[in-house]
């Protein structure tokens, strides 16, 4: 599938090809790309198969996925993908140290029930994806109006 997040002075747009040709389409808020790119490395990193893009990939389109009767529905995997898209944006800033990263996410996750469910994370697997995260937000920081970070998944 082909992500492909459109940089636009006050609104942005992420559409979301698959590989039979459907997509799905929205415009964000100047913020939110920070938060969608880091479900794509933490989905593709950690092979979350139903996280945000993977059920993307499957068929659900973008609104169904902010519709909270549909969030729901939805498996431990997406709360996992939604869980750590949050924590990497927090490691990122600052908001939380590396060493608060893993113990973040299963308080989180045990607060759910379902701290089993967590994939296995190292200070290693986590610092690379936040060097991936990092990559992808600076190419995304010097994009011109018009331009666009382009990612498969």
């Amino acid at each position: 599938m082909l992500i492909k997040i459109t940089k636009k002075i006050n609104r942005n747009i992420l559409v979301c090809t698959r590989a039979d040709g459907s997509y799905t389409k929205v415009e964000m808020g100047s913020q939110l790309p920070f938060h969608d790119i880091a479900h794509y490395v933490v989905d593709k990193s950690l092979s979350i198969k139903n996280g945000f893009y993977g059920l993307i990939a499957q068929g659900y389109t973008i609104e169904q996925l902010s519709d909270k009767q549909v969030i729901k529905t939805l498996g431990a995997e997406a709360w996992i993908s939604e869980v750590l898209a949050r924590a990497l944006g927090s490691l990122y800033t600052g908001s939380c140290s590396l060493e608060q990263f893993i113990p973040l996410i299963q308080t989180e996750m045990k607060g759910r029930g379902e701290e089993d469910k967590i994939p296995i994370l190292d200070e290693e697997k986590v610092l690379e994806m936040l060097a991936e995260y990092t990559a992808l937000l600076s190419e995304w920081r010097n994009l011109p109006d018009g331009g666009a970070v382009e990612m498969i998944f």
